[in-house]
C-alpha cells in the first residue's frame, strides 16, 4: 500500500489525458492493441526503429509526469 491514497493508475490516466491525441493513440495501439509494432509503424508511414524511439521518449515523458503528479499529491497529504 502506498503512503497516500493516490495511485499510479490515476496518475497515468491524468498524464495520458495531457498528451496530444496522436501520442495517446500510439501508446494505446502499441501497449493495448493486438497489432505488432511493424504493423503500427507501417500504418503510420514510419520506420519501426523510429516508432521504438518515439515510444521510448513517450514512456520517459509519462514516467516523469506520473512521478511529478504522485509527488504533488503526496506533498498535499
Amino acid at each position: 500500500m502506498t503512503p497516500f491514497p493516490f495511485s499510479w493508475h490515476v496518475a497515468l490516466r491524468h498524464c495520458m489525458e495531457l498528451m496530444p491525441e496522436r501520442q495517446q493513440t500510439i501508446l494505446r495501439r502499441c501497449y493495448m492493441g493486438t497489432d505488432s509494432i511493424t504493423e503500427i509503424a507501417e500504418g503510420l508511414g514510419r520506420q519501426r526503429t523510429a516508432l521504438y524511439k518515439q515510444l521510448a521518449r513517450l514512456k520517459e515523458k509519462l514516467l516523469g509526469c506520473i512521478q511529478q503528479r504522485i509527488s504533488m499529491v503526496g506533498d498535499e497529504s
